[in-house]
């Protein structure tokens, strides 16, 4: 037998706070290359608290960070992001003052000096999200919660990540919309190989697209199993995926 293959991304014994309160304990979790793994739980169960904790946002108070075999626990947040470690944040985070062209061209800040990626990364963009071409002269806060969500990954993208993080990207949208965000991360997934840490409060539809699954319950983690068989768990699909 060959070597196991090292995850991209592993927490182990990860824990945080808010002030005194516990919001992570004792976290455990991998994510391979090329995977999309999606975090099922609850509202308050810390899905958001750990998406800011890899990203570097919010400081931990326990365990470690370790991306592509290397320590990156007490690595400063726009370092990570250097690194290929790109956050879609829940609420989107527009700059809704500027334009939808130059809130994507910030998303590249960390690589500005090469323009060939600025180049190649906006028009990648446009070609996933054509109403963006349309609308890249409107300012940002003008725009729909779907296109603003477009936005939002968009500019993600312009870091180059490695992994991508994206925190509730079907939030507020309309059906139709959900659809067409989750068609654009599965085809990320699938057939550009990101690999994406998903936390998602459809979980149904995030559980359909990814290849594995965690369930967080009060800051903890209280299963892990393929996206299939979290589909199939009947204490699941009656806890989280309406039946």
């Amino acid at each position: 037998m060959g070597d196991a293959v090292q995850p991209l991304l592993a927490l182990s014994s990860l824990s945080c706070h808010y002030g005194k309160t516990p919001a992570l304990r004792g976290v455990d979790i991998e994510v391979n290359e090329g995977e999309l793994v999606t975090i099922v739980g609850a509202n308050g169960a810390g899905k958001t608290t750990l998406l800011r904790a890899i990203s570097g946002v919010l400081p931990i108070h326990g365990g470690s960070i370790t991306f592509e075999g290397e320590s990156i626990t007490k690595m400063a947040a726009h370092h990570r992001c250097e690194v290929g470690i790109c956050h879609v944040p829940e609420g989107r985070l527009m700059f809704a003052d500027l334009t939808v062209a130059d809130n994507i061209y910030l998303g590249g800040y960390a690589h500005r000096r090469d323009k060939s990626w600025i180049k190649k990364g906006t028009e990648w963009v446009y070609e996933l999200f054509p109403i963006l071409q349309d609308k890249a002269q409107d300012r940002a806060g003008t725009l729909s919660g779907g296109q603003q969500q477009m936005v939002a990954i968009g500019r993600a993208l312009m870091g180059r990540p490695r992994l991508l993080l994206l925190d509730e990207p079907s939030m507020g949208l309309a059906p139709l919309l959900v659809a067409d965000i989750f068609r654009v991360i599965r085809q990320l997934n699938q057939e550009e190989g990101l690999t994406c840490l998903m936390v998602e409060q459809n979980a149904k539809a995030a559980l359909k697209i990814a290849q594995r699954g965690y369930v967080l319950e009060t800051g903890g983690v209280t299963l892990s199993a393929s996206a299939s068989d979290l589909l199939a768990n009947e204490e699941i699909r009656k806890a989280y995926l309406g039946h």
